[in-house]
């Protein structure tokens, strides 16, 4: 049985859910398959890790992965009733699984679905997978974003799937989801697909190259976060449907009015009229028929912009009562204001809330005072509060659906249903565009305020007024021409709303007049005012009080123009008119005349009151003027004389742009009308109308208004334009202004008057051609004889020969002559635009002829002149763009011209003549590629990269090398052509790929594109820019390295994508690429091939073929593209595949004369990076994607890898070897592929390669060092992650069953190296294996470091120095500083100081190319920043003395920088001192139990946590990591039972550093100051301890029963160091005595009340609580049961005699007593000075405590003392001047040493003091009863203290008593308790416990290295340095090695006392010295002697590892 291949694309589901819990004993268990991970079903993250600690034993179950019901697979291979596959949504999880629990899926069951809708429902699935991720990794804004958009892509794919929207709405649906899906896949950057107009997604099969190209950068360019459904609509309709009133508006037999209007909130002004609506007390409609009905449409809203804020407003007005209190029988009604609601509608507007169905709530808010009715929406919108809800009136609903384009089209439409019987609510104000035909005749009038005065009423006026039109002539009133809004009839009279009790009302009235056009010069408006009275009845007039009038038309006859006019009101006299007559029979004559003048100047008149009401006009018309000079154009036949029409057109001048937009049809008629008039019967008016005529072109094409009247001028054109002989005038005004041009000086007065009519002329060029070429064609039309046609056609082409002979003319002119500007600025801009005008000459040209006319015109001027040639390049770019050129037969004559006028402008090598030159080339082929150039997306590539497309069919395409003209068609000639310019094209790529990837051009770059040139014209190709390298040189130079990984890299590549996308040159390459790809997409292979072969000479094919394979590596291997950018890519790879297909038999051919080793190489590789490109990786796509390629292009490598083998047999075994270092790495990439075809070739390849390089070189170790870094990239990268430790097996053993029957030389050769690489991929493997989780940061680093050292022997530089930086990075980012600066100095102490140079490191990091000098200077201060933050001061200080060492002596004299690191140096110190600083804890855990990994099991390891990190929080840490493993309470070694079981078990406990204390003279020195030694406490340890307490003997006293069991460990590395753990190597066991433990608590509290005492002697002012609490306990209750017991257990008799060899300790624990009293006496003293009042009773008690349980000592110490202490120990008191406390010195006796810390805070020692009995020396006793000094000596035993003290001097020292030589003359305050004991010491019991047997293979099983280099610090023979050590005399008897020297960390002073060099400091540490040997432990104890040496010495982790790069002998 065998796995067999299954077809690709195979998909299924998941009938049963499967559970790989044991083989089915249905089945039998298939071979392995050849693919399938054995840890391809464990998971990520944590519990991935703990399932893959408890994985099967068996593969093949290990192999099965697990299955739910309706999880969707891939199947890829088939085996024995068992698949091979992987989860469709998730590839990483595969593995095989039961085919009997598989249905498989047909091929055809997506045929039915929307694309769309699959394309949706494929995004949701993707996006869904990342969201998770987001959520995980806290970026919680993409998580929300994205959440957002899935949401409203699921709602729109639901709506799509319901299939009954109308296609409007359908079309805007699907528009939102394009944007949604497109939203998504850019902001998660990921691969972006660019559709055209209709949505269909495009590629090269559907769209030209520079087209998909373009399309690309478009939606680059565009902000798509802001885009949405229905944004990219100019013209919006909104349609507004009332839905219900949840109010009570109004009472009983009362009406409410609505008025809804949209408000600009911004510009505080509205936008439409309103539209009125008419309700009841019930809410209803009066008109009940249009109940259900009332619904309106928002017509022609503007564009919105980013400050505008839109809203709906809703004003209602109740019609009633005067007041809702009066009762129902009054029946007088008014209109008076209720309240307002207010909606923003800005998203609807834009477009992004589309439901129709949706319905608005819009609250009902009333005014707080009526009088602020018109403030009420802003107040509302605001929310300033002022305003108030009422319960009666709550809220209306509306809902809203959102139209766009033009109303006519909406009406035409399917929409048309939904807006039948709705009202139109008209704009105030015009559209952006007023086509001709559109007529309105609207004008708005808005009261805005009046003023009344009060009169002799005592309050205000109910003012109510109004308005009607009337006649002028008979003050008839005009009927139903007034409108309150649409929605309701217009009405005859207008009555305003009433304020109450308000003499300055403000209305929010608008109102619109629908007067006729015919009627406005005859009426006028009347305004009539009077008081309102809630008693008024039907009859009002008797209440009028004044009366105003406005005519609407000027005496010069246009209508009033927009703006506030204030009405002067008259008043009201009731003579006007008859006591029986109505108002309308009031003559306007009786008032007409009367102004404001006339009204004062006669007083009997009518009397002008100050009342006044102002009111706003705004005239929407395009038939009424405002403008004088526009109604005297349009009434220009009123004109008696030529003159009189001249002065017309000259006052064209004064329009604005809109009185053109608004009356363009008018103006046009008029100018054409007078053309054809009799006052132009001799042309007399040719030119005044042409100058007025430019006016307006001037205006319509002005790049600001010019999109606006493009469709005017085409309506009008097309629609309107009547004047057949137009075209004559036209053509002969504009050779006028051409022969005024040309002529001498002197015959043109006004030249520069010509010139600017000229250069109008130009500008608008394709306007007046659009008038033309229209006039003619009326003028056909209208002629219907055969004859009359003939003439008239004969006419106009002689005006237009003349014409155009003129322009050519024009053109020929020189314009080099300074006087010549204006011929130059003409010439400039006829070049640039005549091509716009082609379009139009086609109507009335041939399409030949006008080829020939354009031929014409680029060739008129030969000048090269720079304003020339950039029109020229304008005009072909326009020209190749226009309809023209689509057309074959105009084409044809214009390819060559323009492709020769493109070789002339890359020729002068101009950067901005080149991106032209491209853009137009680009056209070039778009147009020959696209429908119109007979081509088609993939028609050119003649069947390559199709599906089931060969090689063969390509080559035997590009085999057809010999063309005749008549095999050739137009496009094919043209592609000839362009072919000549690939030369200049390639060269022009040289430099700029070097330039937008950091290279150099180099000095002959400049000359490159000349010298491409002329090779493409039969002179070979040029060097280019690179020309000096061969083809590998220059990719490599131009090549991106790659970084640390994938994804590194990526992120860096598209980093610099983006910052370079703004750049011209990057803009410039990637149109230059595109252009490439361009032309050899569309060239047909034959004429590609036979260009290759037989149009150049053997020499300038060679570099040809060279350059044209170098670019396209270079292609391939550069980010040109983003990456997210599928269908370029996917272009790319096609192109490529193109390229190499024809390359295959040309260099075949080649071959037979001649082996270029270099070409065939660069070949090769081009093939083996085109089969890897992550392009063209299938198994790596989404579902959806992965089934559109294959079915558009099938899978592309299985052609590329066809191609590749056919090609390498046919080169040879012989010549294999040839590419053996540069090949075999790209062919390892090749065995990653999952492709059996690909891995079958890559591995014989890899053997053949292997063999041949063999026979020459009779070794492999180049090609095994070739390949670290290749395997390294490889794995990093994320190749091979679905095969794992798979294709670690599959390589290996594949190589060697190819190589089975080789010689056996070459097969040890062979097996040495497969063995290299397959321990580089487990290590690989391995650290990829490892979640990328916080919690595995340990296991992370821990990997790196043992990859490090197996590329450390490979000799592979940089690759090492990436994985270091590497290192830091993953220490900086866990804010382990000092271990990411030990990391840095891996890298620094591979440098020296000098200025040898260093390569560039880019992909590596950012390190330029620089001297070694100053990239070590680099590292060190980042060393020092790390250091610093880490606040490990001391080794930053010792780096910084190196720096300063060689700034200031070495190869750098440089003071600045000195003194910027001194000044570091000082903050260090001064942290040092200042800074508190707390140490880092360190934890023992240890690992049993067969269920961990080998690299864990039965293994136990010391960790360096955090500042002040507890045990607990170190515990979740670590059961994080391992969920399942169950933690030991105990701290006693586990047995077999733990140990050999296979579950998992962990002991975790706090252990305390040891560090080695005669081994650092910081520490064993006394005068070091604690804040310098303490650091050392914790630092620069490797051995470590814990204690527990047991019972080993039952006497019943507690003191005797307490034993303790120390526990020693000593550890791999030296903290701190790179790594966070190390792991223990030995370990020890000690058994303490109790009166071992009771020294050792003794000597621990002595420690802190010195402590104490120095921390309040410097701050007195500090808390003392601390510090009374800790005295209290010592002098009331000693530690652990007291002095007192202390002394009756081990001072007795009896106990002596038991414990003989306790003598010793029975001294020295006497001595600490005596310590004890002396310094508890002192800080009595001192806390008598800083204790607070309130503590002061608990003081004394204090004193109390310690004179009655000190009794003893206190007599015998301090005879003088006084009871309670004296003065100096009470509250207050003060201690004598100069007295420092008594201290006596005991320890008169043999053989013993007085304490160091015998000596009063303050108190000094006299350094020449002697006395009876005293030790004199430190060093002169030698054991027990040895000689003493003086006459105190002699005698056996144990010393004891003198009954007599010696005195005290003034001073406080002792007087009589000599002290030790080496405390004499120090302070109290700097002794410490650690030196207590002697030279000499028993030997206690000690119970040696071995560490755990070595599990074989681990670290502590291998033998300690060797020396790698002289120059390093060697290990000592033993191994681990024993623990700091006194032997005893026995023990040195016996031999025992003292213990070694120690290991001084940098900047620390050299040990070995006096004898030192004064000032000696340690130097800066070799290469790999991460710290200093560790020592014993502080606790006041005898050192153990005998102890035996480890079997280990702790091992550096960067020892030797920079030997081989420093010394390279």
């Amino acid at each position: 049985m065998s796995w067999s291949y299954c077809p690709p694309g195979l998909q299924g589901f998941a009938l049963y859910a499967f559970v790989p819990e044991g083989t089915p004993s249905s089945t039998s268990a298939p071979p392995s398959a050849g693919g399938a991970s054995s840890s391809s079903a464990a998971a990520g993250g944590a519990s991935g890790a703990a399932s893959k600690d408890k994985q099967p034993t068996d593969p093949f179950v290990r192999a099965q992965i697990s299955l739910d019901v309706g999880d969707a697979v891939l199947i890829e291979q088939e085996c024995a009733g068992w698949y091979l596959g992987s989860l469709l949504y998730n590839r990483q999880v595969r593995g095989i699984f039961p085919a009997s629990y598989i249905m498989l899926k047909p091929d055809d069951d997506t045929a039915n679905v929307d694309p769309l809708l699959e394309e949706a429902v494929e995004m949701v699935r993707q996006w869904n997978q990342n969201i998770r991720t987001y959520l995980m990794k806290q970026r919680y804004d993409m998580y929300k974003r994205m959440k957002s958009i899935v949401a409203g892509l699921l709602k729109d794919s639901h709506k799509l799937m319901m299939q009954n929207l109308p296609q409007e709405e359908l079309r805007k649906l699907r528009q939102n989801m394009i944007n949604r899906i497109d939203m998504g896949q850019k902001i998660q950057g990921l691969d972006i697909v660019v559709r055209n107009d209709h949505g269909i997604a495009l590629d090269c099969r559907n769209a030209t190259v520079t087209d998909l190209y373009q399309r690309y950068t478009d939606f680059t360019r565009s902000d798509t976060d802001g885009k949405s459904a229905g944004s990219a609509i100019t013209s919006h309709h909104l349609l507004m449907k009332f839905g219900a009133c949840i109010a009570q508006l109004c009472g009983p037999g009362e009406t409410a009015e609505i008025f809804f209007s949209l408000y600009n909130h911004a510009t505080k002004s509205y936008l439409t009229e309103n539209y009125y609506i008419v309700l009841t007390q019930n809410g209803m409609p009066v008109d009940e028929t249009k109940i259900n009905q009332l619904s309106t449409l928002f017509v022609d809203l503007p564009p919105l912009s980013p400050t505008d804020k839109i809203y709906l407003v809703c004003k209602i007005i109740r019609v009633g009562r005067m007041s809702v209190t009066q009762s129902d029988k009054d029946r007088s009604f008014f209109r008076r204001p209720f309240g307002c609601a207010t909606l923003n509608v800005d998203e609807i507007l834009a477009g992004k809330i589309i439901d129709p169905e949706k319905d608005y709530v819009i609250h009902i808010y009333v005014a707080n005072n009526e009088d602020e009715f018109h403030q009420l929406p802003d107040n509302i919108i605001s929310m300033n509060g002022q305003y108030q809800s009422i319960p009666t009136a709550q809220a209306i609903s509306v809902s809203f659906r959102l139209f766009g384009g033009d109303l006519a089209g909406l009406l035409a439409s399917d929409t048309a249903p939904i807006l039948s019987g709705v009202e139109f609510t008209r704009r105030i104000g015009f559209p952006e565009v007023i086509l001709p035909g559109n007529h309105r005749n609207d004008l708005y009038l808005m009261p805005l305020q009046g003023e009344f005065g009060q009169g002799r009423k005592t309050t205000a006026r109910n003012v109510e007024f109004s308005l009607t039109v009337r006649s002028n002539s008979t003050g008839s009133v005009i009927p139903k021409c007034i409108s309150k809004g649409s929605g309701e009839p217009l009405v005859s009279e207008f009555v305003s709303t009433v304020l109450y009790h308000c003499n300055t009302p403000r209305y929010t009235d608008v109102i619109r007049l629908d007067v006729p056009i015919e009627l406005y010069k005859d009426v006028h408006l009347f305004f009539l005012f009077r008081h309102c009275s809630s008693s008024d009845k039907d009859d009002r007039t008797d209440r009028n009080f004044a009366f105003g009038f406005l005519p609407l038309v000027t005496p010069e006859g246009t209508v009033l123009k927009d703006n506030r006019y204030p009405l002067q009101l008259l008043e009201w006299d009731k003579k006007l008119k008859p006591q029986q007559s109505s108002l309308a029979d009031t003559l306007p004559s009786q008032y007409m005349h009367i102004t404001p003048e006339r009204a004062l100047a006669d007083p009997k008149g009518t009397r002008l009151l100050r009342d006044n009401l102002t009111i706003q006009l705004s005239l929407c018309s395009t038939k009424l003027a405002q403008n004088v000079e526009l109604l005297k154009l349009l009434s220009w036949k009123a004109s008696r004389t030529a003159d009189e029409v001249k002065a017309v057109l000259v006052g064209i001048k004064r329009l604005v742009e809109q009185d053109i937009m608004r009356f363009s049809q008018d103006i046009f008629d008029a100018l054409f009308a007078i053309l054809d008039s009799r006052f132009n019967d001799d042309g007399a008016l040719d030119m005044d109308v042409f100058r007025a005529f430019l006016f307006i072109i001037n205006l319509m094409t002005d790049p600001r208004s010019q999109d606006k009247f493009r469709p005017v001028l085409d309506c009008y054109v097309s629609m309107h334009f009547s004047s057949a002989m137009a075209y004559k005038h036209l053509a002969s005004a504009l050779c006028k202004l051409l022969a005024l041009l040309q002529a001498p000086a002197g015959m043109d007065r006004d030249r520069g008057q010509t010139q600017s009519m000229l250069q109008t002329a130009f500008s608008g060029l394709q306007v007046i051609f659009k008038f033309i070429v229209q006039s003619r064609v009326l003028q056909r039309n209208q002629d219907r004889r055969p004859s009359a046609i003939a003439a008239s056609d004969r006419m106009f082409r002689t005006e237009m020969t003349k014409l155009f002979e003129d322009l050519v003319s024009l053109l020929r002119q020189p314009s080099s002559d300074p006087s010549a500007q204006a011929v130059l600025e003409a010439q400039t801009q006829l070049l640039a635009n005549f091509p716009k005008c082609l379009p139009e000459l086609m109507r009335v040209y041939d399409l030949s002829e006008l080829a020939q006319l354009t031929r014409q015109f680029l060739t008129g001027s030969s000048s090269r002149h720079p304003a020339i040639v950039a029109a020229k390049m304008s005009m072909m770019r326009a020209l190749v763009k226009s309809t023209l050129f689509s057309h074959a037969a105009a084409r044809q004559p214009l390819t060559a011209l323009i492709i020769s006028q493109l070789m002339e402008q890359m020729l002068d090598n101009n950067r901005e003549d080149m991106a032209h030159a491209i853009s137009t080339l680009g056209d070039i082929l778009n147009t020959i590629q696209g429908p119109a150039g007979g081509g088609s997306g993939a028609g050119p590539m003649a069947g390559a990269g199709a599906p089931g497309a060969t090689t063969t069919t390509t080559a035997a395409a590009a085999a057809a090398n010999t063309l005749t003209p008549g095999d050739l068609n137009a496009n094919d000639e043209a592609m000839q052509d362009i072919l000549l310019l690939v030369p200049c094209l390639i060269s022009a790529y040289e430099e700029l790929i070097a330039e937008v990837m950091g290279g150099s051009a180099g000095p002959d770059a400049g000359n490159a594109a000349a010298a491409a040139a002329g090779a493409g014209a039969g002179a070979g190709p040029g060097p280019g820019a690179l020309g000096g390298m061969n083809l590998s040189e220059r990719i490599s130079a131009l090549t991106i390295t790659a970084g640390p990984s994938a994804s590194a890299a990526s992120a860096r590549s598209e980093a610099a994508a983006a910052k370079a996308t703004t750049s011209d040159s990057q803009r410039l390459l990637r149109d230059l690429v595109v252009t490439l790809l361009a032309i050899f997409y569309v060239t047909p292979p034959a004429i590609l091939s036979n260009c290759l072969s037989t149009r150049l000479n053997p020499s300038e094919a060679t570099n040809y073929l060279q350059s044209l394979i170098g670019v396209s590596l270079s292609i391939l291997s550069h980010d040109v593209f983003p990456s997210q950018w599928a269908a370029m890519q996917m272009l790319i790879c096609r192109v490529i595949i193109k390229i190499a297909a024809i390359l295959s038999p040309i260099l075949q051919a080649r071959l037979q004369h001649s082996f270029e080793a270099e070409l065939w190489h660069d070949y090769l590789l081009l093939l083996s990076r085109l089969v890897t490109s992550p392009h063209l990786e299938l198994e790596a796509f989404s579902v959806t994607k992965e089934r559109h390629v294959r079915r558009a292009y099938g899978d592309q490598r299985l052609e590329i890898i066809s191609l590749l083998t056919r090609t390498w047999d046919f080169l040879g075994a012989p010549r294999h070897g040839v590419f053996a270092l540069t090949l075999v790495g790209p062919m390892l990439e090749i065995t990653t592929m999952r492709l059996p075809p690909a891995r079958t070739f890559a591995i014989q390849a890899i053997a053949s390669i292997c063999r041949q390089f063999f026979e020459v070189h009779r070794s492999l170790r180049q090609i095994e060092l070739e390949c670290v870094d290749r395997i390294d990239k490889l794995i990093s990268d994320g190749r091979a992650d679905h095969d794992g430790d798979g294709y670690r097996g599959f390589i290996v053993s594949a190589i060697d069953a190819v190589c089975a029957g080789a010689p056996a030389d070459f097969r040890a050769s062979l097996e040495h190296l497969l063995r290299s690489w397959d321990s580089h991929l487990a290590l690989l493997l391995n650290l990829r294996s490892i979640p990328d989780l916080v919690e595995y940061e340990d296991e992370r680093i821990h990997g790196i470091m043992k990859l490090m050292e197996f590329i450390r022997q490979s000799d592979r530089h940089e690759t090492y120095i990436r994985y270091v930086h590497q290192l830091a990075e993953l220490h900086v980012k866990s804010g382990n500083y000092t271990e990411a600066a030990f990391a840095l100095c891996l890298h620094a102490d591979m440098l020296t100081w000098d200025n040898r140079p260093e390569a560039t490191l880019d992909a590596v990091v950012d390190f330029p190319a620089q001297t070694s000098f100053d990239r070590k200077e680099a590292l060190y201060m980042k060393i020092c920043d790390y250091l610093d933050k880490g606040k490990n001061w001391e080794d930053a200080i010792a780096r910084s003395k190196e720096l300063i060492q060689h700034y200031e002596a070495g190869v750098r004299y440089d003071y600045k920088k000195m003194s910027v690191v001194l000044s570091k140096q000082s903050v260090y110190y001064m942290n040092i001192l200042m800074r508190e600083r707390f140490a880092n804890e360190y934890f023992r855990v240890g690992f049993y139990g067969l269920g961990f990994p080998p690299s864990l099991r039965n293994k136990q390891f010391v960790y360096r946590g955090d500042e002040l990190e507890r045990l607990s929080s170190f515990k979740d840490r670590i059961q994080d990591k391992h969920p399942v493993a169950e933690v030991l309470n105990t701290n006693a070694a586990p047995g077999p039972d733990i140990t050999n079981s296979t579950g998992q078990y962990i002991q975790i406990v706090k252990v305390d550093p040891s560090p080695d204390r005669a081994g650092n003279p910081l520490l064993s020195n006394p005068d070091v100051p604690e804040y310098i030694s303490k650091y050392y406490e914790t630092n620069a340890v490797s051995m470590f301890s814990f204690s527990r307490p047991f019972k080993k003997f039952k006497t019943g006293n507690e003191f005797l029963d307490l034993w303790t069991e120390q526990t020693l460990l000593y550890t791999e590395y030296v903290f701190p160091c790179v790594l966070r753990r190390a792991e223990i190597l030995r370990v020890e066991v000690i058994e303490r005595s109790p009166i071992e433990n009771a020294i050792k608590n003794m000597a621990t509290k002595n420690k802190e009340l010195r402590s104490f005492f120095v921390k309040y002697t410097e701050n007195p002012g500090a808390n003392c609580n601390p510090f009374t609490m800790c005295l209290s306990g010592t002098a009331d209750s000693p530690v652990n049961g007291g002095v007192g017991s202390y002394r009756t257990t081990f001072f007795s008799a009896e106990y002596i005699a038991e414990n003989p060899t306790h003598g010793e300790f029975a001294s020295t624990l006497r001595q600490l007593i005596d310590d004890q009293v002396v310094v508890v006496e002192q800080c009595i003293q001192l806390h008598a000075q800083i204790v607070p009042d309130q503590m002061v009773p608990l003081h004394q008690q204090i004193i109390v405590n310690f004179e009655k349980n000190f009794s003893e000592e206190i007599s015998r110490l301090l005879p003088g003392r006084p009871p309670g202490g004296g003065p100096a120990s009470q509250p207050g008191g003060a201690l004598p001047t100069g007295f420092a406390g008594a201290m006596p010195l005991g320890g008169a006796g043999a053989g013993h040493q007085p304490s160091e810390s015998m000596v009063l805070a303050g108190g000094m020692l006299p350094p020449g003091a002697s006395g009876a009995g005293m030790v004199t020396s430190p060093t002169s006793a030698t054991g027990p009863g040895g000689g003493g000094g003086g006459g105190g000596g002699g005698g056996g035993g144990v010393g004891h203290l003198p009954p007599a003290s010696p005195s005290l001097s003034r001073s406080g020292s002792l007087v009589g008593v000599a002290p030790p030589a080496h405390l004499a003359g120090r302070p109290l305050s700097t002794i410490s308790t650690s030196s207590v004991g002697s030279s000499g010491s028993l030997t206690p019991a000690v119970s040696m416990a071995p560490a755990p047997a070595p599990v074989p293979g681990s670290a502590a099983s291998v033998p300690p290295p060797q020396p790698l280099s002289p120059a390093l610090p060697q290990p000592l023979a033993s191994g681990v340095p024993p623990p700091a050590s006194i032997a005893s005399p026995a023990a040195s008897a016996t031999g025992v090695a003292s213990p070694p020297p120690p290991i001084t960390l940098p900047g620390q002073p050299l040990p070995g006392g006096p004898g030192s060099p004064a000032g000696a400091r340690a130097p800066p540490p070799k290469p790999g010295v991460l710290g200093a040997a560790a020592g014993d432990a502080s606790d006041g104890l005898p050192p153990v002697a005998a102890r035996p040496s480890p079997a280990a010495k702790p091992r550096s982790l960067v020892a030797g590892i920079t030997a081989r790069f420093n010394n390279p002998n």
